[in-house]
């Protein structure tokens, strides 16, 4: 979840009252709902990769006792140097302490609501774990927060009583709100896995992903152990399943040798639920299905739709694992041949890459993110989009997992 409505999130704690448990009180509830992705900062002074420790041991459930009680250290020292004025509320450690804990549990709660998952037992269990319910920026969230701040904060400057109840509501609506998208996220899920059963497909992991708006709406993407899919859901239209079936490849050599000799690789493998191997020109990409599949427009169909029209668009998000170095690519596709018409697969002979090159270097702390076309027939490759990849901050493969 972005870091604005983690801060709205504190606010909101802190406007249903939890504010007047102690001097800076709301200042506790905003750091802590914050505090979990102080881990960001890890890949600059740890040997460590952002994508496989972003959302690790900092959202763990061990970890927020001790982040609230280091915030209530710094608020201690602040009161300590600015001493209180008359009239306002006492520096109180311990209701302090317990209002920023339960801020900073709200923040891998919200983080396990998005498709990104959280490590939530790790170092004891290396599981990701995700309801894959709200998208990482939702406008619902964001109008159900900033109203009922707004509207509790004018109640308490103008004295009224009850000020948090606004506030309140709000939260209890938000959960509400929460409840039903993951129920929704859960049932199409389970709806899908039953499809693909019917049809002689096993699938081992089903996830929903909502879109930026219609939270009413779910991308679906499936893999089993050799094979991967996609589909959508709508309470009103039911399931459609994309007829296209595309290949993990996670036996490609390539791969099995970039695991062995790169720190990067396997930082991606150990977040990704849904690896896969793309071959571009040549190239092999490592890439994450979950945060790459966006399906094209289709018609309204059933489980059985299969025009080529319902096949899936992957721009996949991974490293190159053919070489150290790594390309940035504009350009149209499907790159045409010499007839003109669109290609489908990619071969020796490959003209020229797009002009716009900006040649970097992957090193086991900094790796390139690539968008690639995806499916459209036999080959991984999409009937429109671009490539584009770029050298990423120390540790941050791309920034494809971080919200």
């Amino acid at each position: 979840m972005d870091n604005i409505t983690h801060s709205l999130a504190g606010a909101l704690l802190g406007q249903m009252g939890l504010k007047r448990a102690s001097r800076l009180a709301m200042a506790g509830c905003v750091l802590g709902a914050n505090a979990p992705d102080i881990d960001v900062f890890a890949p600059f002074f740890l040997p460590v990769d952002n994508i496989a420790f972003h959302r690790g041991p900092t959202h763990a459930l061990w970890a927020p006792p001790l982040l609230a009680a280091a915030i209530v250290g710094l608020l201690w020292l602040f009161d300590r140097w600015r001493p209180r004025k008359p009239g306002t509320a006492p520096f109180r450690p311990g209701p302090l302490f317990l209002a920023t804990l339960l801020a900073v549990f709200s923040h891998p709660f919200l983080d396990w609501l998005t498709t990104y998952a959280v490590n939530l037992f790790t170092p004891f269990d290396s599981a990701w774990y995700s309801a894959n319910a709200i998208f990482i920026v939702d406008w619902v969230y964001w109008l159900l927060l900033v109203g009922g701040i707004l509207w509790s904060a004018r109640r308490y400057r103008r004295n009224r009583p009850n000020a948090g109840r606004p506030a309140q509501v709000a939260g209890v609506v938000l959960l509400a709100y929460i409840s039903g998208n993951v129920a929704l996220s859960a049932h199409a899920e389970r709806t899908m896995a039953d499809a693909l059963r019917r049809q002689g497909v096993r699938p081992t992991l089903v996830v929903a992903s909502p879109p930026p708006f219609a939270f009413w709406r779910r991308t679906l993407a499936w893999r089993s152990r050799t094979h991967w899919g996609s589909g959508r859901y709508t309470p009103a239209d039911g399931l459609a399943i994309d007829g296209t079936v595309q290949p993990l490849r996670l036996g490609d050599q390539r791969l099995v040798r970039a695991r062995r000799d790169r720190r990067d690789v396997r930082s991606f493998l150990y977040w990704s639920r849904m690896p896969l191997v793309v071959e571009e020109r040549g190239r092999a990409f490592l890439a994450d299905i979950v945060s790459s599949v966006f399906p094209a427009r289709t018609a309204r169909s059933g489980p059985a739709a299969s025009s080529s029209r319902s096949n899936p668009s992957i721009r996949p998000k991974g490293c190159m694992l053919r070489s150290g170095r790594f390309v940035v690519e504009d350009g149209p596709w499907p790159l045409p041949n010499s007839s003109g018409s669109a290609r489908t697969s990619a071969s020796p002979t490959s003209p020229p890459l797009p002009p716009r090159r900006r040649p970097g270097r992957c090193s086991p702390s900094t790796c390139s993110m690539t968008r690639l076309p995806g499916s459209g027939g036999s080959a991984v490759r999409n009937a429109g989009g671009c490539t584009v990849a770029s050298p990423a901050w120390p540790g941050n493969l791309g920034g494809a997992a971080e919200v």
